[in-house]
């Protein structure tokens, strides 16, 4: 099936808040698309028994609040981040949390080099 595009012109395909002149969220929204899936209704299946969705992309703009991303560690929400590979997860980190745990990294470091330096001394 192929996907449905609908355009809903100055909504934010996230919340769905008016982005137009005079909203007050123009300046800062960026254009946007969206995949989303349209359900006939609850009782609508297809031959196999699986209810029938049908794919669309939502085209319009993204409102800056709905740009924002939460940090991992602060809770804080950011609209630049840094995504760090933590073992098992990824930490999605804003500017302040990234550079302090660089700056822990980076002192770590040193206090092992300067450990590894006493002991061959």
């Amino acid at each position: 099936m192929s996907n449905i595009t609908v355009d809903i012109g100055e909504l934010c395909t996230h919340c769905f808040e008016d982005t137009s002149f005079g909203s007050g969220k123009k300046v800062n929204r960026i254009p946007s698309g969206s995949d989303a899936k349209i359900m006939l209704d609850t009782q609508t299946f297809d031959k196999e028994g699986n209810l029938i969705e049908i794919p669309i992309t939502i085209n319009g703009w993204m409102c800056f609040e709905c740009r924002l991303i939460e940090c991992d560690k602060c809770d804080k929400y950011a609209l630049e981040v840094e995504h760090v590979n933590n073992g098992n997860t990824v930490l999605v980190l804003c500017e302040d949390c990234y550079e302090e745990m660089d700056k822990a990294v980076m002192e770590e470091d040193i206090d092992y080099v300067e450990k590894k330096e006493d002991e061959n001394a």
